[in-house]
């Protein structure tokens, strides 16, 4: 049992039962278990002594006294060498018992010949006094159904359910702005050691108020020749160049499938590269891919027939462009990103020469 469900499982599984039987031919420590569960007792112990003299008149004498001590009700050594035919009963709140195995066979002899009842001839027929008792613990229940009480209890038990979602979520949410203002001091570190040159794609590290996926700055600059600069006609470029890609694929169209969600990222952001080769970073990172793959996909999971998992991945239009900003000083536009009413991130665009930059 041990072995099984360990210590503390077997432990309780034990003590949870009122009624222990120890039948013999038991190990040592099952032994010691039943030793100790017996508990003490106190033993008369006798010690005596007899002296004798010789000489012209033998004498001798002799004494004798007694003391108390405790001792196991049974010893180790006591339940192993015990009987074949005694067995141990400790039932919860009474003293242990020695009784002597009662065998059926020896008590009841030939009774399978001499009684012969099949058991395709049993009929379970309750009493009426059952038949009573369940029809008015039906009426207890129907009674209650229908109360006010349990109305309040399972309002009760909505409202704390509730709360208790709305802890979590403030948790989840604590934790991701945690992981999202993670991601930009490296990138902002990154970018104080490499300064991105005319036409790289800037992060901007920004607050994040909702939980977040992070959407990595994946799209190149708007394409565009010469020093002039034209606001309008920028930012038209830029959402051009990000509507290319969050409507790459139809909604809910599926543009990978593969035993797990790993392998159908792979998938998924190759055919992605292919829609927009001309917006997508070549050298983008793996976890970037993921990130980006997160938000632009649903995975669907499907149960195989030989037991294993397939991972589906679903196109979703549903990241939208939420809110454009230009920044004169810089030339650049930021672009607030939401998708199903959660923020993500702001994607930065700035005016340069060519694709493929991030």
């Amino acid at each position: 049992m041990q072995e099984k469900y360990g210590r503390e499982q077997a432990e309780s599984i034990l003590g949870n039962c009122g009624t222990k039987i120890c039948l013999g031919n038991v190990n040592e420590t099952t032994a010691k278990y039943f030793s100790e569960l017996m508990g003490k007792t106190t033993a008369k112990m006798e010690t005596g002594s007899i002296s004798k003299s010789k000489g012209q008149s033998s004498s001798s004498s002799s004494s004798s006294s007694f003391s108390y001590s405790a001792r196991n009700l049974m010893n180790v050594d006591e339940i192993l060498t015990m009987h074949k035919d005694d067995a141990i009963v400790i039932i919860t709140g009474k003293h242990p018992i020695r009784v002597k195995k009662a065998y059926q066979y020896v008590l009841f002899p030939n009774v399978t010949s001499s009684l012969r009842v099949s058991q395709l001839s049993y009929q379970n027929k309750p009493s009426q006094e059952v038949l009573d008792w369940l029809e008015e613990k039906r009426e207890e229940f129907d009674e209650y159904f229908k109360s006010t009480e349990r109305q309040e209890t399972l309002e009760k038990a909505d409202v704390e359910m509730h709360e208790k979602q709305v802890v979590k979520a403030e948790k989840e949410a604590e934790k991701q702005e945690e992981l999202a203002m993670s991601f930009f001091s490296q990138m902002n570190a990154t970018s104080s050691i490499n300064p991105s040159k005319k036409g790289d794609l800037k992060l901007k590290k920004v607050p994040l108020f909702i939980p977040s996926f992070i959407l990595l700055l994946f799209l190149a600059a708007c394409n565009g020749g010469g020093e002039s600069f034209d606001p309008k006609v920028e930012q038209e470029k830029a959402t051009s160049v990000i509507n290319s890609v969050l409507t790459s694929f139809e909604d809910q169209e599926k543009v990978a499938e593969a035993k797990t969600r790993d392998e159908a990222n792979i998938i998924a952001w190759k055919k992605l590269k292919e829609k927009n080769i001309a917006a997508i970073s070549k050298d983008l990172a793996k976890e970037d891919q993921k990130r980006l793959l997160y938000v632009l996909t649903i995975n669907k999971a499907e149960d195989l027939s030989n037991g294993e998992t397939k991972s589906n991945l679903l196109f979703s239009q549903e990241a939208k462009i939420k809110n454009v900003s230009f920044n004169e000083t810089e030339k650049k536009f930021v672009f607030d990103m939401e998708r199903l009413e959660i923020d993500h991130t702001l994607i930065t665009m700035k005016k340069g020469k060519a694709f493929g930059k991030s």
